[in-house]
Parts: structure tokens; sequence; C-alpha cells
């Protein structure tokens, strides 16, 4: 009698190791591409200000929370209190959009998984891309609201490459888990 079968089922196929699995992602890097300005256009495209709404939404956020917080609690930054807070939006519209996408990205893209044979992180992956294609725009638009608004724009702001980077990899991280688990 087999306490295994049971208890419901048993794990026996061994784990891909990882530079394989990583291997597969990069060849189908060109499905990726493609996956993610589908999935950007159709994002956009249903919006009312079209792709514009991509950098419009973080910024109108970054506006609200800017007066309604500036008159009702007084927070002491070093720099503009407007700049501060449009950052802080970008990368939390970016972070929050995309695990909110990618979570079911692999249940709602089964039907394309069934049809043709491709990693499985790519529909994750995917909505990760189409993000970031809207991310990215924001930054340009960041380092001009920082110099409008009289922040002293010095070596430092190279600093946003880095953080951008760890940001854009622990979202995929989070992603990538997020989308396993929810399946």
């Amino acid at each position: 009698m087999s306490t295994t079968a049971e208890q419901g089922f048993e794990l026996t196929g061994k784990p891909a190791p990882l530079r394989e699995m990583l291997r597969d992602v990069w060849r189908s890097r060109d499905l990726l591409r493609m996956l993610a300005k589908k999935d950007f256009v159709a994002r956009y495209r249903r919006a009312s200000l079209g792709m514009a709404w991509a950098v419009g939404l973080p910024l109108v956020q970054a506006v609200v929370l800017a007066v309604v917080l500036s008159h009702i609690v007084r927070f002491k930054t070093d720099v503009n209190y407007a700049t501060f807070v449009y950052t802080g939006t970008l990368a939390w519209s970016f972070f929050s959009g995309t695990i909110t996408s990618t979570t079911t990205s692999i249940v709602e893209g089964q039907v394309l998984a069934t049809k043709i044979y491709f990693p499985r992180a790519i529909l994750p992956l995917t909505t990760v891309v189409a993000s970031l294609f809207a991310f990215l725009p924001g930054l340009p638009l960041l380092i001009v609201l920082a110099a409008a608004f009289g922040v002293h724009l010095g070596v430092h702001t190279l600093l946003l490459i880095p953080a951008t980077l760890v940001m854009i990899a622990l979202t995929t991280a989070i992603s990538l888990v997020a989308a396993a688990l929810h399946v």
C-alpha cells in the first residue's frame, strides 16, 4: 500500500536546471517582444487618451497626491515635494500594475500555451516588458519635472539607472512567483 498515492499525487520529474530555463526564454525572445508589444498596444488602445495615458496616469496621480497631502499633512523632504511624489508614484504604478496583471497571466494564456510550445515564463515576462514600455517614458518626464521645479540634477541622477534595474528585477521575480503560485 503506497502512502503517496493515497495523499494525492507524486512528483517524479526532476526540475530543469536554471541555465536551461534561461536558455529557453532567451531563444523565445522574439515571441516575448511580439507578445509584449501586442499587450501594450491592446492595453492602451482602449484608453480614452491612448498611449499618452501610460505617462499621464502616474502624473495625474502624483498631482492629486501632492496637492492633497501638501494641504493635509506636511512632509519635510530635501527636494521639491511634487517631484518626490511623482518619483514614488511612477515606481509604484509600474510595480503594482505589473504584479496585478502577471498574477493571472499563465492561466489567461493557457489557450496559446496549449497550441504551441514555448517556456511558460514568457507569459508573465510579456506583461513585465509591456509595463516597462509604459514606465520608461515616465523617466525623462521625471527629469524634466525635477529640472522645472529647481531640483539639482547632478551625478547622483545616474543612480536612476541601477535603481530602475533593481526595481525591474524585483518586479520580474515577484511576477514569476505569483504567476506560478496562481496556477
